[in-house]
């Protein structure tokens, strides 16, 4: 039975409010992509999609945060030091920042015409793993996929 808007209640903390939202699209995910789905089925399809979405986004962090270190962002904008200026204007901490950099590094090693596959592969395990693997694959780029293969499992 569908609510109406007289008779929406308000969600008394962000925590519903969360839960609500993600409800929310997960039923309409549901309906618009997998009629047979569960709640949870869709529910975990949405979580799977956000996944991908996140190391996507996380993979082009890498790029950008390797080439704020490339260029020494922090001297060239007057910061007192990489890790200040990393997690005070960038607003990431600099573990992070440096963690998903080393990945880029990485994938920078990998020979040109395998880097797209490369970061694809890298992307799919995720930056943690992918930052596990990055110093092999910087030492011996050509077993890129190897590793890969290997962090899925």
């Amino acid at each position: 039975m569908g609510r109406t808007l007289g008779s929406r209640n308000k969600p008394k903390t962000l925590g519903e409010a969360v839960r609500a939202v993600v409800q929310a699209e997960a039923e309409g995910l549901a309906a618009a992509q997998a009629p047979n789905l569960s709640p949870a089925e869709a529910l975990e399809l949405k979580a799977q999609q956000v996944t991908q979405g996140l190391n996507t986004s996380m993979m082009t962090a890498a790029e950008v945060y390797h080439a704020c270190f490339h260029e020494k962002l922090w001297e060239l904008r007057q910061h007192a030091d990489a890790v200040g200026y990393f997690e005070d204007v960038i607003k990431v901490s600099y573990r992070s920042a440096a963690r998903a950099a080393q990945v880029w590094a990485a994938i920078l090693m990998v020979p040109e015409g395998d880097r797209q596959a490369a970061r694809a592969a890298l992307q799919s395990i995720g930056i943690a793993r992918a930052a596990a693997i990055a110093p092999v694959i910087k030492e011996q780029p050509e077993t890129w996929l190897e590793w890969a293969d290997i962090s899925q499992k």
